[in-house]
């Protein structure tokens, strides 16, 4: 299986693509600390960026 998996899609914030994940459970088990805080917080961003911008779909990549 490839990297993305079932479930992913990407968000882009600050023009750099990152994976967002829906279910992070998964992963929590191999995950630090600090590593679920830093995941936590960038699905949040990609939530509020979706919500915020409802065109971004559709914008053209570069």
């Amino acid at each position: 299986m490839s990297v993305l998996r079932a479930g992913a899609h990407e968000c882009h914030i600050r023009s750099a693509p990152v994976l967002v994940l829906s279910r992070l459970q998964r992963f929590s088990i191999t995950l630090n600390r600090s590593q679920r805080a830093k995941i936590k917080v960038i699905l949040a961003l990609c939530q509020q960026f979706k919500r915020c911008q409802p065109w971004a779909p559709f914008r053209l990549s570069k």
